[in-house]
């Protein structure tokens, strides 16, 4: 998952069974950030696991689409589903995709 440092650890300090306050301490000490603890709330039960569900969906699209219709990304070699999840657009080529894929364009 792309998640940021923050939430990262957030997220392990949430798996370990830490108290929402001692999170916000340590969020606060490490990132100079101060959350409330309903956005706490929010993070994790909307963002990470909306996050969460669109690595899932890109992972079932990658393992059960066919080769058939997969495009390889010159760049690292790999075929992946012709599929925006991949790759960008691009109308101009024919195949309506970016030549690389988004992970190798960042």
């Amino acid at each position: 998952m792309n998640l940021s440092p923050l939430k990262n650890m957030m997220l392990a300090l949430k798996i370990q069974k830490v108290p929402y306050e001692d999170i916000i301490d340590c969020a606060a000490q490490q990132y100079g950030v101060i959350f409330h603890s309903n956005h706490l709330t929010t993070i994790f039960q909307s963002e990470i696991p909306k996050k969460m569900a669109q690595v899932a969906a890109k992972c079932r699209l990658e393992v059960e689409t066919p080769i058939e219709e997969k495009v390889q990304c010159p760049r690292c070699q790999r075929y992946l589903p012709a599929n925006p999840l991949f790759f960008s657009r691009n109308r101009a080529r024919k195949t309506q995709f970016a030549r690389y894929c988004k992970e190798c364009e960042r």
